[in-house]
């Protein structure tokens, strides 16, 4: 066994299973990235009511995967965060994204709207701008407009 970097090479491996290996770690890696604690409160388990709300995140990103080609975005639904007010989370260029269930209860207008700040947060890893109603760091008084969230949207993609 050879260690190049953070791979591991197995001479005896033919390259079938190096790849699957490769594929596994890679995912052991966005496990524990996605799946690990932090400020931002815990991942909810796995239930109905989780599943509901992670549709609905679902849904916002099949509707734009039309429009603009994504990669596989990783969802996660949180507890609400233990610091600050934030509703939601990304790590950039990471394809992960963080909603926490009081974004539902709180601000379901915003669903749309905060959906698609993440995924640009987390896709191409631009973060906030406070020229751009979509890329702002906070909500503004109303809901923003689908179609006009979508036209902002498509501009990160260009």
């Amino acid at each position: 066994m050879i260690k190049l970097g953070i791979s591991i090479y197995y001479p005896y491996i033919c390259d079938e299973q190096l790849k699957t290996l490769y594929i596994m770690s890679s995912r052991v890696r966005t496990y524990d990235k996605c799946n690990k604690a932090n400020g931002y409160g815990k991942n909810l388990k796995m239930n109905d009511g989780t599943y509901a709300l992670r549709r609905q995140v679902m849904d916002v990103i099949y509707e734009v995967k039309n429009l603009v080609n994504l990669p596989r975005i990783e969802v996660r639904i949180n507890e609400r965060p233990k610091k600050g007010n934030s509703i939601g989370l990304a790590y950039l260029n990471a394809n992960i994204i963080y909603i926490p269930e009081h974004l539902f209860v709180k601000y379901p207008a915003y669903v749309f709207e905060v959906v698609l700040h993440e995924i640009v947060h987390a896709v191409t890893g631009f973060g906030h701008d406070d020229k751009c109603p979509l890329m702002r760091p906070s909500i503004g008084n109303k809901p923003m407009d689908k179609d006009k969230a979508i036209k902002l949207f498509q501009t990160y993609f260009k």
